[in-house]
């Protein structure tokens, strides 16, 4: 098994490929819910004016609305527990404080509200809050923790089947990569 070390520990490729990939769904997940409902929102009455600051505060109140916080918070606290469940507890302890310094939803927040308002007009970001205070819009908020359990046992299994072809091709790189042992006289 390939290992990564960390100072006097190791942390497998497996927890740290399992972790990136619930990160991601997780921020995925997100970036969707907000893609679905701008295609398939009304538009609603009113103009929206549009500036850097509107975006900005639309984009929160999306975020407020589809509980971005709770189900980026429920998908780090799941990739924590899975990568960290092979760690030694001082440096789990350790791992989850760096964890919760550079992902707390406090800077995480202010990042995405950045990126969506740098995507998306504020006419759009009215749109996707009024699909997300619609029924429809509450009931796929709702379902949300439920595609991503979903989503993430079909990521485990298509993992399982190719950790064994990736762990042949890893093992591949890393004979080239070794040094040829002299041959002894």
């Amino acid at each position: 098994m390939i290992r990564f070390l960390i100072p006097h520990q190791v942390l497998t490729k497996g927890s740290i490929m399992m972790f990136k990939t619930i990160l991601f769904l997780a921020f995925s997940v997100t970036s969707l819910s907000a893609s679905a409902a701008s295609s398939s929102a009304r538009p609603v009455a009113a103009e929206v004016n549009d500036s850097p600051e509107i975006r900005e505060k639309l984009s929160r109140e999306i975020m407020e609305v589809t509980k971005s916080g709770d189900q980026i918070k429920s998908a780090m606290d799941q990739s924590s527990a899975m990568m960290m469940n092979e760690m030694p507890s001082e440096l789990r302890d350790r791992m989850q404080t760096v964890l919760e310094k550079f992902y707390s939803w406090d800077k995480l927040e202010t990042k995405f509200a950045k990126i969506y308002a740098d995507v998306f007009t504020a006419k759009e970001l009215q749109d996707i809050i009024t699909f997300y205070k619609s029924e429809v819009g509450r009931n796929f908020i709702n379902k949300q923790p439920d595609l991503m359990a979903k989503t993430l046992t079909m990521i485990q299994e298509i993992n399982t089947e190719m950790k064994p072809y990736l762990m042949e091709e890893l093992k591949k790189v890393h004979e080239k990569m070794a040094p040829e042992t002299p041959a002894a006289n």
